[in-house]
């Protein structure tokens, strides 16, 4: 890889990291890596991206076009906290064992002088976070440093958007038709990533995981990083020479790796999920559910809650629903009441008028704080006085009167959030959803091979869904025209006119089609993917994702949703050109005069059907013929 460079030179290990660059950035040229310049990026040291903009690795989508830095940064936007967290001051004697054992393994280093003195060393800008310390069952303490409350994250600019891989993308390569039990899995964690790297964790990772890809080229496996979590699938066959492989170039290239963490096994716990190869079965871990189930009850003892605790709870509910995207509707409400900040009362001289006038952004939102006020910084401003704002055309260009003015404000940064009567339901619901846990299929479910689509229209009295599926040997169709006293019947929540509930009715069309799909399925596959088109945006983004806040949509994604979750059939919904979707269209409004040759192949389908989103039992005579699948799949369980 490089016959000309001194040995010691390639195994040389830079100062303030524990990798050896020259080997790794051998490596990367060596596999003509788009980011191959990282390894020199790291020795030099990365810029925390606060000042300056962070270098591009070429691996991610970029966040934007371009990024603009001419703008002005003020130190003051960086503070020096007083103290520590709660844990931390209440701890000293722990605190002072932890930090001097950072000190010691080289990852902190003491300043010598004041924070003046510091200021004159770093003239761009200095921070002072809190520490805390983290006590996990089963684990030992360690010390974490808050850089948010002292401002420093919030200023940092990351050129692209990473990805990082969750259950949901491990389940995805256990194909339908791949042979059973193949796969032994193995799991390393890196130790105290964070402190060892120069740069963000995900850069470094990213390209230590495109050399395990690149080392392991002739044997089939899969592989996923995340952050400092590495698990790979390797064939049973010749999984321990694999397994050397990967252990030996990461002992080359010297990263630290966490031994007591190491797995090699047909049972391994990554993320927080147990994944048996085996079987192909994957669980939560009970303790990361005991530490849900705890969360979520606390929660529900209040109706004012800590932001940060409810963000710590949505992002616990994001990770335990990777493979229930059923229940990702559910919690709109949640999402709902932490971005929906309640106004507080401020008050300003007249003589502010001005200076508050120009900090307000044309959506009469805060930019700055006005020199002299406490006005908090990015509020949106609600009312001046009893007059509701909009934008900043609707405030005062004058003082109203020459009394202090008050003024409502939204502080989208306020410690509390109120919990409404319908996220106290959701968080009860989702206590019960994860009162027990059972092991779940890694295997994804089979694609159905069809030509399906879906489409609605509505004016102001009345609504239609209409849509069509075509398979090999099948072919079903639907339409219906539904007024809007009907509608109401079902979902009282649609008053006046019906045309701006298009994206509900496009939803309902799809959980229709979906519906006339699991008649032609059900004796034949046990779930299935269900491959369909939709010319409205906000129907195939809501059903893809299966979330949405924006009311009523969110309730017919949680109908949808509940439906498909009961008769295991997935939303795979594709956007197709409205011009190109001529069958669906002419459906929807009840043109059915092109399929009366095929009018026994229509399906009837009905509000309260579609409302009820739950099994449908329907008696027969005798005398009633029986499709012939369901006779089959019948006398063949007989035998």
């Amino acid at each position: 890889m490089a016959p000309s460079t001194d040995r010691n030179q390639f195994l040389k290990v830079s100062e303030g990291q524990p990798f050896r660059l020259t080997a790794l950035q051998y490596l990367a040229q060596a596999m003509q890596d788009k980011d191959a310049q990282l390894p020199l990026i790291l020795d030099e040291g990365v810029p925390t991206g606060a000042f300056g903009a962070l270098p591009s690795s070429g691996q991610w989508p970029p966040t934007q076009s371009s990024l603009d830095f001419t703008e002005d940064f003020s130190p003051a936007s960086l503070e020096h906290c007083r103290g520590n967290w709660f844990l931390a001051e209440s701890n000293p004697a722990l605190l002072k064992e932890l930090v001097e054992e950072e000190v010691r393994k080289g990852f902190v280093a003491k300043f010598e002088g004041t924070e003046e003195d510091a200021k004159r060393q770093w003239p761009q800008g200095t921070a002072i976070g809190k520490l805390n310390i983290v006590m996990a069952e089963g684990r030992d303490p360690r010390l974490v440093l808050d850089s948010t409350i002292c401002g420093l994250n919030p200023a940092v600019h990351l050129p692209e958007r990473v990805s990082l891989p969750n259950v949901s993308d491990v389940q995805r390569t256990f194909l339908h038709d791949d042979c059973y039990a193949q796969l032994h899995a193995l799991s390393l964690d890196f130790k105290a990533a964070h402190k060892c790297c120069k740069v963000h964790p995900a850069d470094q990772g990213s390209l230590l995981l495109r050399c395990i890809h690149a080392l392991l080229c002739d044997f089939p496996h899969r592989a996923w990083l995340y952050v400092d979590d590495l698990l790979a699938l390797l064939r049973a066959s010749d999984k321990d020479l694999a397994a050397a492989l990967v252990v030996a170039l990461l002992a080359a290239l010297n990263a630290l790796i966490s031994w007591k963490k190491a797995q090699f096994s047909q049972e391994v716990t990554w993320c927080g999920w147990t994944i048996r190869t085996d079987a192909e079965t994957i669980e939560l871990r009970e303790l990361k559910l005991q530490k849900l189930r705890e969360q979520l009850a606390a929660l529900q003892q209040r109706s004012k809650v800590q932001r940060k605790e409810l963000e710590g709870v949505l992002g616990l509910l994001n990770w335990a629903t990777s493979l229930s995207k059923h229940m990702r509707p559910f919690m709109a409400p949640l999402y709902k009441d932490l971005h929906s900040c309640k106004g507080t009362l401020h008050s300003i001289s007249p003589g502010m008028w001005g200076s508050f006038l120009d900090s307000l952004d044309k959506n009469a939102k805060l930019t700055r704080t006005p020199a002299g006020t406490w006005l908090p910084r990015n509020a949106q401003l609600l009312e001046v006085g009893s007059l509701k704002i909009s934008c900043k055309a609707d405030v005062p260009l004058v003082p109203p009167s020459h009394k202090h003015q008050w003024l409502r404000l939204a502080d989208p940064h306020r410690s509390e959030v109120h919990l409404r009567h319908e996220s106290k339901f959701v968080l009860s619901w989702l206590q019960h959803c994860f009162s027990h846990e059972q092991p779940r299929s890694l295997r994804t479910a089979p694609r159905m091979h069809c030509y399906s689509a879906a489409d609605a229209f509505a004016d102001t009295h009345r609504m239609g869904i209409g849509g069509w599926i075509s398979t090999s040997d099948s072919f079903l169709w639907f339409s219906g025209i539904f007024s809007a006293e009907e509608v109401r019947k079902q979902w009282p929540q649609l008053q006046g006119s019906l045309q701006p509930y298009i994206g509900c009715f496009e939803s309902l069309a799809q959980l229709a089609l979906a519906q006339c799909s699991w008649q032609l399925l059900r004796s034949k596959q046990i779930r299935f993917v269900l491959p369909t088109a939709s010319d409205n945006t906000s129907a195939e983004s809501g059903l893809n994702k299966l979330f949405s806040t924006a009311e009523p949509l969110g309730t017919f994604l949680r109908l949808a949703a509940t439906w498909a979750h009961l008769h295991r059939v997935q939303f795979e919904v594709e956007h197709l050109a409205g011009e190109k979707n001529v069958w669906a269209d002419k459906l929807s409004r009840g043109s059915t005069a092109f399929l009366q040759h095929r009018s026994a192949d229509k399906v009837e389908i009905t509000l309260a059907q579609l409302a009820s989103a739950s099994h449908c039992v329907t008696l027969h005579d005798h005398s009633f013929k029986w499709p012939q699948p369901l006779l089959d799949a019948q006398h063949a369980m007989l035998k």
